[in-house]
């Protein structure tokens, strides 16, 4: 297959799919954008990283809405204590919760899987909310905290 058509087939590929999008937007927007509703799931277990700010709280509380127990995952534990007590509040479920986790350490993440078995809890929902990054060059090991944390802005 020589260069040009293989440009051409994945033009038309990328063609296909805008239109399916645009498709869809409009469909969307002649019905009106309906938020989806989930049906309530109290006897589930949710955990979410990264559960004290922006998506992944949002993330957290609807969980917690839908009457999960939710299990916060994170590294700041002053925080974290705040963000557990408003989503309580909010959702009125008393099963949300926070553990330490530093995602950037493998003892860390060793202690909060022990922690979470020791709670005899079954997993339902796992939520991977924590920024990563692609490495362009090889890191010397003794820049990875530097480099690799999933909690860069703390440092800053």
């Amino acid at each position: 297959m020589s260069p040009l058509s293989a440009a051409r087939a994945a033009l038309r590929v990328y063609a296909v799919g805008a239109a399916l999008i645009v498709a869809q937007l409009l469909r969307r927007c002649v019905r009106g954008f309906v938020e989806p509703v989930f049906s309530p799931q109290p006897e589930r277990v949710a955990i979410v990283t990264g559960g004290t700010d922006g998506i992944g709280y949002s993330t957290a509380k609807y969980l917690a809405k839908l009457g999960m127990h939710v299990i916060i995952a994170g590294n700041n534990d002053s925080k974290a204590q705040e963000v557990v007590r408003r989503i309580k509040e909010d959702t009125l479920n008393d099963q949300v919760e926070f553990l330490y986790c530093d995602l950037a350490s493998m003892r860390s993440i060793r202690e909060f899987v022990q922690t979470f078995k020791m709670k005899k809890l079954p997993l339902h929902v796992l939520v991977n909310n924590v920024p990563t990054t692609q490495r362009t060059q090889p890191t010397p090991r003794a820049s990875w905290p530097w480099c690799c944390s999933p909690t860069i802005c703390r440092r800053c």
